[in-house]
């Protein structure tokens, strides 16, 4: 309940109550069965709870697996495309330079360089007065950090449509300062998952 769903989707924080849920199923069926049954030995009715529970459950695991199984065969695919991002970015940079991106997963600790994470999970100054999630804020931030690389999250690999997710990409691509100061280099993506690589102009034009 409140959870922020860049952290929270697809129900991942379910888990650990789903399994306490399996034990109140159990017990439940138990005591239903010893009420109903009054007479039956309590090592019948825990294997009859037991067994009832999983013949109302397996009903559901198919469907459970099939779902689980593609999501799981995407999400792979986009772990792939992450780690070949920060390798590319990883030769592309220098330790001491910074990078721009949201989405980051493992792209943080393939490339040395040092990250701002759009979505903040790996920026506190993001969560902290004065940007205190403010995307415009945060733009400002970014534009007087100028980073050498920008890496915008889109949906489209032809196309760009940026993720709304905090406001950030969106406010981003309506600056001067990011349309006149960055160059689409490179683009890295998977499906609906595609990340825009954008370098600093200036830099670009000392490359030799």
């Amino acid at each position: 309940f409140g959870a922020d769903p860049i952290i929270a989707y697809w129900n991942r924080h379910f888990l650990t109550a789903g399994a306490f849920l399996v034990l109140l199923g159990v017990i439940g069926g138990f005591r239903l069965l010893r009420r109903r049954f009054p007479k039956t030995p309590p090592a019948v009715a825990e294997l009859a709870a037991v067994l009832l529970f999983a013949v109302v459950t397996t009903g559901f695991l198919p469907n459970v697996r099939d779902a689980v199984s593609g999501r799981a065969r995407t999400y792979a695919a986009r772990m792939e495309v992450r780690e070949t991002l920060g390798r590319s970015l990883d030769e592309r940079l220098a330790p001491d330079e910074t990078f721009v991106v949201g989405d980051a997963g493992m792209i943080p600790y393939v490339a040395r360089a040092r990250v701002i994470d759009a979505y903040c999970l790996n920026c506190g100054a993001m969560t902290r007065p004065p940007i205190d999630r403010d995307a415009a804020r945060f733009v400002d931030y970014l534009m007087d950090e100028r980073p050498e690389v920008i890496v915008v999250h889109s949906r489209g690999r032809d196309t760009m449509y940026p993720h709304e997710l905090y406001g950030v990409f969106p406010e981003l691509l309506s600056r001067p300062a990011f349309t006149e100061g960055y160059v689409h280099v490179e683009t890295f993506g998977y499906e609906r998952y595609h990340y825009w690589v954008y370098e600093r102009a200036d830099r670009l034009a000392k490359t030799p």
